[in-house]
């Protein structure tokens, strides 16, 4: 029961749960962070074997690979960077007005929204060249300043 204990608190090579967790859980729930934790090693064990592999098989020093980019769910730290909303919002209604090819011109409710964010980035820009705080710049492109 110590052993057990000793790998369910350890931070570092066990589950990371405090006493009062460990004491406070059931077998089942042991029994599921247990496997959470083989599947995470498991995981990570073949992100190093892989980005071992990349790396010697590359042999380039401007370019290596790090076991995290094999991991589920990683994202490039360029790619990373979100995209803010009216951002997204105006390509989408710039895909849609290109998208319709059946009508000659695109409807007036697009073009309007097209043309208020075109304004919204022009005054964003205008801030920025100001020295205004990015809050102030986001409150411009949200349309609410």
């Amino acid at each position: 029961m110590l052993d057990l204990f000793a790998f369910a608190t350890d931070r570092v090579a066990g589950l990371g749960m405090t006493a009062r967790e460990f004491w406070g859980a059931t077998w089942a729930e042991l029994a599921a962070r247990r496997r959470a934790f083989d599947l995470n090693f498991h995981q990570r064990f073949y992100a190093g074997l892989q980005a071992t592999i990349h790396n010697a098989a590359w042999g380039s020093k401007e370019r290596s690979f790090s076991s995290e980019m094999f991991m589920p769910g990683y994202r490039d730290p360029k790619e990373a960077e979100e995209v803010p909303q009216w951002k997204r919002e105006r390509d989408r209604v710039l895909q849609t007005i290109r998208g319709t090819r059946a009508r000659p011109e695109p409807t007036p409710e697009n073009h309007a929204l097209v043309v208020q964010l075109d304004d919204r980035a022009r005054r964003a820009r205008d801030a920025k060249e100001r020295g205004e705080s990015r809050e102030v710049i986001d409150r411009i492109m949200q349309g609410v300043a």
